[in-house]
C-alpha cells in the first residue's frame, strides 16, 4: 500500500516546480523578480556545490543533532525540528560556499582561460578556416 503523501506529494511538488517556472519566465512578474534577489541568485550559484556537500552537511550531522537530543535541551519537538533543519541547511550553505569559492570557482576560471587558449583566430578574412574563396 503506497501512502497518500507519495501519491499526492510527488505530482505536487511537480505542479508547484511547473508553476514557479512558469511565473519565473515572466519577465516582470513577481516571481521573477522574486527569483532575481541577489541572495537567492547567490544561493542558485551554490546549488551545485549544496548538493555535492548535502550527505557531508546534513546526514553525518544529524546522527549527533537530532530533535531527541535537542528535546532534551528542554524545547518542545517542533521547535527542535526547526532548529535542527536551520542548524543544517545552515552547516550545508557554509560547506557549499568554501566549495564553490575554493574549487569550483577556480575551475571554471581554468576552463575559460583553456577554452580562450584554444580559440585559435583563423587569418584570411571571412569565411572558414582552410576553405579556398573562389
Amino acid at each position: 500500500l503506497v501512502p497518500l503523501s507519495f501519491m499526492l506529494g510527488y505530482p505536487l511538488t511537480a505542479l508547484w516546480c511547473f508553476a514557479v517556472v512558469s511565473l519565473a519566465h515572466q519577465e516582470q512578474g513577481r516571481m521573477a523578480r522574486l527569483l532575481s534577489l541577489p541572495a537567492l541568485r547567490w544561493i542558485a550559484a551554490l546549488s551545485y556545490s549544496m548538493y555535492l556537500f548535502q550527505m557531508v552537511a546534513i546526514d553525518r550531522p544529524l546522527s549527533f543533532l537530532d530533535s531527541r537530543h535537542m528535546a532534551t535541551l528542554g524545547y518542545p519537538p517542533m521547535v527542535a525540528a526547526g532548529l535542527v533543519f536551520a542548524t543544517l541547511f545552515a552547516a550545508a550553505v557554509v560547506y557549499a560556499a568554501c566549495a564553490f569559492l575554493f574549487v569550483e570557482r577556480p575551475f571554471l576560471s581554468l576552463r575559460r582561460w583553456i577554452l580562450g587558449r584554444m580559440a585559435v583566430p583563423h587569418r584570411g578574412g571571412e569565411g572558414q578556416p582552410g576553405l579556398k574563396r573562389g
